[in-house]
């Protein structure tokens, strides 16, 4: 009998890293992950370690492709592929775990409140990381749309508790059915956009001596002859030197500028500070028709050891490096905004990793649409760029605004305002596609009242540890 059970779990540890494996995108699929990790729950004196070492197994399959940054410079970061590929998911791994603290198999209810207590802490502990959650599983269902009345906490709720087969979450899938036959018909703003996908290695990115190439070619790229086109968009670095030093480029970037319109794109950025040098930033630039730079944005939330080692530990550590190019960490922005230019609808500009935070998105002054300027080229061939994409179309539902997504290499794309990706250039394909802007949806009650999804959820905290603390004196 032993033997047997054991073999049985051993089986199971390995579905587990299939399930994960087979999450190229945020799908219902996940829901097989949770109903194993309740058969185990169900008759392990041991539940904590049980759904650590689940929670690993599925973590490492879903977040593997985040060991594929260390390999573009292999020789510096070699030693950094196991933290990503193991520390990292063992880490995400914990919250599931300390969950298994609230597991009662005759009431399943506080296990769901925890799991989804712990999702919230994972989103803004060590400054967060709300990848892989369980409301992200009902991406490609009708069920998602739910995510603009109150976001994706209460998706996870309804996802772990239907695993547990709890009859009010049967009762509630059942009820959003009508939403699959409410029909939506987009409505577009008049101007078209031009959205620029160079492809560009992370190798090649920060080749000096194929600056000048990729100058041309991303130049090359954003010349239209569309009279519609009013923005000329490129990703996040799009240009990696600063336009103060090379006058002439900035020339030729004028020559590619729909006369009245823009060149909005994503470069590096001295803040000049008097007596201290200067802050080097990751920003977003809008030029106008003379190249001028009438308004810009800069990356509010960027990513620690990726753009910044934090906590002073290089006083510890001297010789630990940010894995992007350079050794002076980026410094962050003064957080979201809305940019509102003269003809021309306005947006939210958000920065490749600030898009999977929903509160990065501005809410108190709401724009016509989301623009996300990435760079996932420090993953390309993985399954990463899906998922960020993926987290982009639920941004677009909290919101109920269209998304205007454009990557160096990844997958550009327009969303509209319920998720759907109407047109893209797919991951790896260098191009440019020109296109009309979704227009909102009327605001969502999550984007209104997204303030309170934290109060609610300490709520919810105490709600657990009360809860916890009478149990154990029982």
């Amino acid at each position: 009998m032993r033997q047997e059970t054991f073999l049985k779990s051993k089986f199971s540890f390995l579905l587990e890293i299939a399930i994960g494996l087979l999450q190229s995108f945020f799908s219902f699929l996940g829901i097989l992950w949770l109903i194993l990790l309740f058969e185990r729950l169900k008759n392990s004196p041991s539940k904590f370690k049980i759904t650590w070492a689940s929670a690993l197994c599925y973590y490492i399959a879903t977040l593997h492709w985040i060991s594929f940054a260390l390999w573009v410079e292999i020789d510096k970061f070699w030693w950094a592929i196991p933290l990503a590929l193991v520390i990292l998911p063992a880490y995400t791994a914990l919250f599931p775990a300390l969950a298994s603290l609230w597991f009662d198999r005759k009431s399943p209810y506080l296990f769901c409140l925890s799991f989804v207590a712990l999702e919230w802490t994972r989103g803004w502990i060590f400054t967060g990381f709300p990848w892989g959650f369980m409301g992200h599983l009902w991406l490609d269902t009708h069920v998602i749309q739910l995510a603009a009345w109150g976001g994706v906490f209460p998706l996870s709720f309804l996802m772990i508790a239907l695993a547990a087969r709890l009859k009010s979450a049967i009762i509630i899938c059942i009820l959003t059915l009508p939403l699959i036959f409410l029909g939506y018909e987009n409505t577009f703003f008049d101007t078209k956009v031009r959205l620029v996908q160079p492809h560009v290695t992370q190798k090649d990115k920060w080749d000096y001596s194929k600056q000048d190439q990729r100058f041309f070619d991303l130049i090359s790229l954003s010349t239209t002859t569309d009279p519609k086109v009013k923005a000329i968009i490129l990703p996040e670095t799009a240009f990696t030197f600063f336009f103060e030093d090379f006058p002439e480029r900035v020339h030729l970037i004028q020559s590619a500028i729909p006369k009245g319109g823009y060149f909005i794109a994503g470069s590096v950025r001295k803040d000049l500070k008097p007596f201290y040098g200067f802050n080097l930033r990751s920003s977003l630039l809008a030029l106008d028709d003379q190249a001028e730079t009438v308004d810009f944005y800069d990356k509010t939330h960027l990513v620690p050891f990726g753009e910044y080692v934090p906590l002073n530990i290089r006083h510890f550590l001297p010789y630990l490096a940010k894995i992007t190019h350079g050794t002076r960490d980026y410094t962050p922005g003064i957080g979201p905004r809305k940019i509102a230019l003269k003809n021309f609808p306005s947006f939210n500009p958000v920065l490749c990793y600030e898009s999977i935070f929903p509160s990065e998105i501005a809410t108190n002054n709401r724009a016509d649409f989301i623009l996300i300027a990435t760079n996932d080229a420090w993953f390309d061939g993985s399954i990463g760029p899906q998922q960020h994409l993926d987290l982009a179309r639920i941004r677009a539902i909290e919101q109920g605004l269209g998304v205007v997504r454009v990557a160096n290499t990844g997958i550009s794309a327009i969303i509209d305002p319920k998720g759907k990706v109407l047109e893209s250039i797919p991951l790896g394909q260098k191009g440019a596609i020109d296109t009309f802007i979704p227009k909102p949806l009327e605001q969502t009650l999550y984007s209104q009242y997204i303030y309170l999804e934290n109060y609610f959820m300490y709520a919810v905290w105490i709600f657990l540890i009360f809860m916890h603390l009478r149990r154990r004196h029982k």
